[in-house]
């Protein structure tokens, strides 16, 4: 599958992407700055409190403690412990956690 055909139909994935690379540090600063323009319109859609990454987090029904637990998934990441060892990249890291625990 083409990174294009991942998110065919599924608008929001690529949004909630971006939600974790935020969070774990590893967001691509256009990617920021684009996101950042984004806000009002993504409040004004989804709700939240004015910031890009709070309102996706209202789109798919984060729940507070996600933060945490992603950067924590992260860290183990980080230091080949999550299954055989293997070390995600970023981007990887970041849609195995979105297509885990999101439903699309």
């Amino acid at each position: 599958m083409s990174q294009q055909d991942r998110y065919d139909g599924k608008p929001l994935l690529k949004l909630f992407e971006f939600y974790v690379l935020h969070v774990i540090g590893e967001l691509h600063e256009s990617h920021r700055q684009g996101l950042e323009k984004m806000a009002p319109k993504l409040q004004k859609t989804f709700g939240g409190n004015g910031d890009w990454h709070d309102a996706i987090a209202a789109a798919g029904l984060i729940s507070p403690e996600w933060p945490n637990a992603i950067r924590d998934l992260w860290a183990k990441n980080l230091e080949g412990r999550l299954g055989d060892g293997t070390r995600l990249s970023p981007q990887e890291f970041a849609e195995l956690f979105v297509d885990m625990n999101l439903s699309f």
